[in-house]
């Protein structure tokens, strides 16, 4: 018998799964929808990569529109007064979406991350509309409308209008699809109020590796080094660290010398360069995944300055599986309230002083931190609740509710209760 066919409709390639969105898109339905035939649909102003092609037609069909930068700017400037977000038009061609539609009148399942994509659905009929899974991912209006003022003068005013636009199209397209899934219970209620909406979406956790726990010797004498894992191209990781490293490092050294502050992950050379006068910092870029478990032995401390995003930090719960205890800016760990397990294990602090205090109490309890870290409970609360299988399972189950294997998942996977 023939296996299902889902198709799997991106605006990145998936694989290497080199960041956190990657990684749940590539191993929690790519490799967890594995009953299915996966024909792989993209269209993207990223370069064709023949490594992602070739382990993407392992699968099924794989098709890859990269369309050029000059063509991405077009569509943004013929429809710059659409009421549409200038990132849904960005990436649509008419042609495109006939082969789309042809492909997705052929699969059983339809799998599209995110609504930038948006354009391409608008016109499906509802007999087409009930195959497709629509993973918000976070919510893009949510993470622009608080986080605006951070970005950079010049665009401040583009980033506040798209997530206006974002707001109103998020909203609507919810609305129209019966299989929504979105990261994180705060992004859901912002885009879908119980009281306007019948269904609500699905909520995912963010899913992270499954590290062994690496416990790291506290010396009262030695060295203590934090560190933070991420890529400081990103927009989100590196306002938060030029902002912590600007505003709160060398106040934070001054009181307590012998800190050592690793930064893990790709860097431009300019961020290196502004501040490569600052004492205690090492920028080790990435690391292979042997080099990255041989630091993380010698890593007591995981800091997390970013402000501004949406959704849950996949960065924070991959160090709380290595088994750290974790210092976040305030801002950005609303998400915590709803994982009580989790709130003792991850100190929040906005100002010199709040982080000074955060390394202080995380010091005077650390081995009891580290062991908490390490427990039967924790970790397998934290598997429960992000690994690769567990978040796979809910996206299983939405494919299976729509070929009519079974019911509809339920409309919430908030562990907050557990």
């Amino acid at each position: 018998m023939a296996k299902r066919r889902a198709l799997i409709f991106l605006h990145k390639q998936p694989y290497p799964p080199s960041d956190s969105t990657k990684f749940r898109v590539y191993h929690s339905v790519i490799e967890q929808l594995a009953e299915y035939q996966r024909d792989v649909f993209i269209v993207t102003w990223e370069k064709a990569n023949p490594a992602a092609s070739a382990q993407l037609r392992s699968n099924g069909q794989f098709e890859c529109y990269s369309l050029p930068l000059w063509q991405v700017c077009l569509n943004i400037l013929k429809r710059a007064f659409s009421l549409r977000p200038w990132q849904v038009e960005m990436l649509y061609d008419p042609a495109i979406e006939q082969r789309f539609r042809a492909l997705a009148e052929e699969a059983d399942v339809i799998y599209v991350h995110t609504l930038r994509l948006g354009r391409y659905l608008e016109k499906l009929p509802l007999s087409l509309r009930r195959k497709v899974i629509l993973d918000l991912n976070d919510s893009i209006a949510r993470h622009y409308v608080r986080g605006w003022c951070s970005y950079p003068l010049a665009l401040r005013l583009p980033v506040l209008l798209e997530g206006i636009k974002f707001r109103r199209y998020e909203r609507a397209m919810v609305k129209r699809f019966e299989h929504v899934t979105i990261v994180g219970e705060d992004d859901c209620a912002y885009v879908a109020a119980r009281e306007e909406h019948k269904r609500r979406p699905v909520v995912i956790n963010t899913a992270v590796p499954s590290r062994q726990s690496y416990p790291a010797q506290l010396d009262a004498d030695g060295e203590l080094n934090l560190y933070f894992l991420g890529n400081f191209h990103y927009f989100p990781n590196r306002e938060g660290i030029e902002w912590f490293l600007g505003k709160i490092w060398p106040q934070l050294t001054a009181q307590i010398p012998r800190l050592r502050f690793y930064l893990i992950g790709d860097a431009p050379a300019s961020l290196r360069r502004r501040f490569r006068a600052l004492e205690g910092i090492e920028w080790t870029g990435f690391l292979p995944e042997e080099e990255l478990e041989a630091l993380l032995g010698r890593m007591h401390i995981f800091i997390s300055p970013v402000r501004i995003g949406a959704g849950i930090q996949g960065k924070i719960i991959e160090a709380l599986f290595a088994g750290k205890p974790v210092i976040a800016a305030e801002e950005a760990t609303l998400w915590v309230r709803h994982f009580p397990m989790l709130e003792r294990l991850i100190s929040r602090a906005s100002d010199v002083s709040s982080w000074k205090g955060a390394l202080e109490q995380i010091l005077a309890h650390y081995d009891e931190l580290c062991a908490e870290l390490r427990s039967e409970q924790v970790r397998s609360f934290l598997e429960r609740s992000f690994s690769i299988q567990s978040v796979g399972a809910h996206y299983r189950r939405l494919a299976d509710a729509i070929i009519g294997r079974m019911p509809p998942a339920p409309h919430t996977t908030s562990t907050s209760a557990r």
